[in-house]
């Protein structure tokens, strides 16, 4: 016999799906501009070098942003269906909860309730979470984000079409590390600055994130395994 959150877990199941599209996307597109977008201070190899002889110290990573013409539009339209699917297999879960009522969803707010009395938690409840019982809206109140849930923040600003159309800024991580001649943990020779080439290796990587810096792929996993968890939690109120 099917369990009424058959639905909400498969929602869950297709958002895995989508996010290992999108790894195998974000992969693709990171290879192609990983050599392409270097930043405009690179240190030279001998530079490198140099620095770890004067410094004694083994230089840091740096994080520069640049931004590229156009991102492959499949990324924004797979983050989307991503959140969408998310998103639904929340709303499936109130569903099931209020006894299958038309007009329920998962709130998201950011607060109990506004100053003006117009929005918040507690006004939402008397539409989304109608037909729930009151341990139930406990339990969902404890996941908005005013009451320190952060993963049901993200998962509400990425589904804003704000956020996932406009995935144009690319990072480029640049790494400057040591690599010895011999292969071991020593020290490079003085004498080794003369052939930096052997000696440094200089590694570029390109990451699509959201417009404030925050990686694309990781939230949305984040976001999955703690929906997946909620929907797990809730399971045993069906039996």
């Amino acid at each position: 016999m099917p369990h009424p959150l058959d639905g909400a877990f498969k929602r869950v199941n297709r958002a895995d799906v989508h996010i290992r599209e999108l790894e195998t996307l974000v992969e693709r597109f990171r290879k192609q501009y990983e050599y392409e977008i270097v930043p405009e201070n690179n240190l030279t190899e001998r530079q490198i070098l140099q620095h770890f002889f004067d410094k004694k110290s083994i230089p840091i990573m740096g994080i520069y942003n640049r931004p590229v013409d156009e991102i492959p539009e499949d990324i924004p339209i797979i983050v989307g269906e991503t959140v969408y699917n998310l998103r639904a297999s929340l709303d499936y879960l109130v569903y099931e909860l209020s006894g299958r009522r038309s007009g329920t969803q998962f709130p998201i707010e950011d607060c109990k309730l506004s100053k003006d009395g117009k929005y918040g938690f507690d006004t939402r409840r008397k539409t989304f979470l109608n037909g729930l019982t009151d341990a139930h809206v406990a339990a969902i109140e404890a996941l908005q984000p005013y009451a320190g849930c952060k993963w049901a923040k993200t998962l509400r600003d990425i589904s804003n079409p704000d956020k996932h159309r406009h995935l144009a800024i690319v990072h480029s991580n640049w790494e400057e590390t040591i690599t010895f001649l011999d292969g071991s943990e020593n020290s490079p020779k003085e004498a080794d600055i003369s052939y930096p080439e052997r000696a440094v290796d200089l590694k570029h990587t390109v990451n699509v994130t959201l417009p404030d810096g925050a990686p694309i792929i990781e939230l949305l996993k984040f976001v999955k395994s703690s929906i997946a968890g909620v929907l797990i939690t809730f399971e045993s109120e069906f039996k």
